[in-house]
């Protein structure tokens, strides 16, 4: 017996979000987040010079923050799916958490270019822009 569109609902649905991460599961995760920090001393280089940085540099900083909001929106879109997916689990609910938290560790690293960014006046910025 075949099932008619009438017979299926939502919960027939089920999300594939293992492409998602590198590996299955929790490990997946943590692996994502464990490269996002990795990256993190590229970027933090830069700390104290983004009004120095020069095109070339300017490329490799936006670029490594590039792949760390990749890998971090990577594994927060994988534990926030998981727990909407099944939101009586705690256990989903926590690694939803702890992704949040790391996320949030990682952003404030990453604050300071944002800070000194907006810290340029419009020529500087428009400058070093426009050399990309």
């Amino acid at each position: 017996m075949t099932a008619t569109d009438a017979d299926r609902s939502a919960a027939d649905v089920i999300w594939d979000l293992d492409p998602l991460l590198p590996t299955a599961g929790e490990e997946g995760i943590t692996r994502l987040l464990d490269d996002a920090e990795a990256l993190l001393s590229e970027c933090e280089a830069w700390r104290g010079r983004v009004a120095g940085i020069d095109a070339d540099g300017l490329v490799a900083l936006i670029a490594a923050l590039a792949s760390i909001g990749d890998l971090v929106g990577r594994a927060e879109s994988h534990a926030g799916l998981a727990f909407a997916a099944d939101t009586t689990d705690p256990s989903l609910g926590a690694r939803m958490r702890h992704v949040d938290e790391r996320a949030t560790r990682i952003g404030t690293r990453l604050l300071f270019f944002e800070l000194e960014w907006a810290a340029l006046d419009e020529a500087q910025a428009d400058r070093k822009s426009t050399r990309l």
